[in-house]
């Protein structure tokens, strides 16, 4: 783990287009992007929400009156301004954060501005309060906004169809300046006090990168910094989003990844384990996803919460209250998978859902579910093993034996049913079928490290090395040979960062630090192509899907700091 005050040779905060990362700011969850709905790109600048998860279409457009005759040149600096081109060179509309809940908009000097109400709703309204100021509902979002002039002259267009206004749209006169202020009425969000860093301290405090990655750390301090939303509603902590592009919430293991490079922050590092199981069933069960607005039970993730919490205790991150305040809650977490999930006569933890196990569509669930995939029974036994060493620290001896008796009864139980002479395999449990195939994920018991025996590791680096999955960019979650490799097929081929930190840790553990640092480059050469895409495409390392991903950003950071 690296300290503190090791960070890179500064550079100075860069600028980054619009057209990929959201202009934001740690704590809002107001955004600027080119997106008109969700997934639905604009070449228009949209102002819109993330309160709620999957985010409203745009707020209200901005659009110069007279447009740069360029599409989707916007840039900005993350503590400065957003620049929106015009057809006057060196005068553009501007946009800026002067705090989470108000941004500041400023019309060209040579041309005018216009707010143009966006995908206006039933009972989405506009209140005059002043001659310069004006309160904007925008029901279909959920959100009250308040509009004033700050200087210069503003028109308003409007008209009332007795439930609603349309259209809204508020025409700013050359250089005028307006603010936007997101109205706070949550008793959780009034009563946060939390001061988050800027950005030229986040990067500052980053994990330090080699300096041919300076510009990709650059973009990963952002990423990770601008997703972080303050306390609201089910969030009692600052969060870090996965995305503000479309992506707006927390997944209960991506958290775990994202705390992994705030070791910077502690208290932010225990926020975002803390947050999820916060929200913990009474049967132990994680929730799958979680906003400041919803929470849904639905489907979970996998149980990597033990390993995450004993590296960052292991680090000094977290302090020893921390972690045993989490024993328990990591105990009900890990029966809840040992008891509910093993079904009668089995004696393994199966998925009931591809969703489950973070790989959604992986071809290992081809054949349907329940499956009891080699990659479960290892995080339980890296869950327990982790617990061990945790406990250990804490002095808890009688509690860390117990742990380490479960972990090996689990272990033999994994290579009993799943281990194949040369592979791990998985098993569809209504017809007890061998599952074989192309998948990462059966590959995914390297991230045992050193428990793994000589033999079961030998064969496993071998199929890793020579089966088509070591690309330029990464870890193929599908063998690049295989038939049911997708460039962009999600979990059916694209590299993607979990699935890439798990191995890499654990070839490292295992003493294959040569191959762990070469698949960690590879890694880092996407981040440097594709950006803190959701994933890359496995040969060509370009980004695919969403292109502004927190937990991209923070393995690139751990990588980049950790295993390089």
């Amino acid at each position: 783990m690296w300290t503190r005050g090791a960070e890179s040779a500064q550079m100075s905060p860069p600028t980054f287009p619009l057209d990929g990362q959201p202009f934001s700011a740690a704590g809002s969850y107001l955004t600027f992007n080119y997106l008109s709905n969700v997934r639905d790109r604009s070449s228009t600048v949209g102002l819109r929400s993330v309160h709620g998860g999957i985010p409203t279409p745009a707020i209200f457009d901005l659009v110069p009156s007279a447009p740069s005759s360029k599409a989707f040149d916007a840039n900005f600096e993350p503590d400065g301004a957003l620049s929106i081109p015009t057809a006057t060179a060196g005068d553009p509309a501007q946009a800026a954060f002067d705090s989470p809940t108000v941004v500041r908009i400023t019309a060209p000097r040579s041309s005018g501005l216009a707010l143009a109400a966006a995908n206006l709703r039933l009972f989405d309204t506009l209140t005059p309060l002043g001659p310069a100021k004006w309160q904007f509902i925008k029901r279909s979002s959920d959100i009250i906004l308040g509009v004033e002039v700050v200087s210069g002259s503003v028109e308003v267009e409007t008209k009332w169809h007795g439930e609603m206004s349309d259209p809204v749209v508020f025409h700013l006169a050359p250089g005028t300046v307006v603010t936007i202020t997101e109205r706070v009425d949550d008793a959780v969000a009034a009563a946060n006090t939390t001061q988050l860093p800027t950005y030229a301290e986040w990067l500052a405090n980053a994990p330090p990168a080699p300096a041919e990655y300076a510009y990709a750390r650059a973009l990963a301090a952002y990423v990770t910094w601008h997703t972080l939303v303050a306390p609201s509603g089910q969030f009692s902590r600052p969060a870090m989003y996965m995305s503000k592009n479309w992506m707006a919430s927390v997944w209960s293991w991506d958290h775990c990844f994202n705390a992994m490079a705030l070791a910077s922050y502690p208290a932010l590092c225990w926020a975002q384990i803390a947050t999820m199981f916060e929200h913990q069933s009474a049967r132990g069960n994680l929730p799958d996803s979680l906003n400041d607005r919803e929470i849904t039970y639905a489907f979970m993730k996998p149980p990597v919460h033990g390993w995450t919490i004993d590296k960052m205790h292991a680090a000094g991150v977290l302090g020893d209250a921390e972690v045993e305040a989490a024993l328990g809650k990591l105990d009900k977490w890990t029966d809840f998978w040992l008891s509910e999930r093993v079904g009668a006569g089995r004696s393994l933890p199966a998925y009931y859902h591809g969703n489950d196990s973070g790989w959604d569509n992986s071809t290992v669930f081809d054949l349907g579910v329940p499956v009891e995939s080699p990659d479960l029974a290892s995080h339980l036994v890296l869950q327990l093993d982790s617990l061990a060493r945790a406990a250990t620290r804490l002095g808890l001896y009688d509690r860390a034996a117990g742990y380490t008796v479960r972990a090996d009864a689990l272990f033999a139980k994994l290579v009993e049913t799943l281990w194949a002479g040369d592979r791990f395999t998985a098993r569809h449990v209504p017809s007890d079928s061998v599952i074989d195939g192309g998948s990462l994920l059966l590959l995914q018991p390297l991230m045992l490290g050193a428990r793994l025996p000589a033999h079961i590791l030998t064969a496993l680096v071998k199929r890793l090395e020579t089966s088509g999955f070591i690309t330029p960019f990464g870890l193929a979650t599908e063998s690049t040979n295989s038939d049911k490799y997708t460039s962009d097929g999600y979990w059916r081929g694209p590299v993607w960062a979990p699935s890439t930190l798990l191995i890499v840790d654990g070839l490292k553990r295992a003493g294959q630090t040569e191959l762990a640092g070469r698949i960690a480059r590879a890694f880092c050469n996407a981040f440097k192509i594709g950006g803190s895409a959701e994933n890359f495409n496995a040969l060509t390392g370009e980004a695919n899907r969403d292109t502004a991903y927190s937990w991209t950003a923070s393995v690139f950071l751990v990588l980049a700091s950790e295993y390089l």
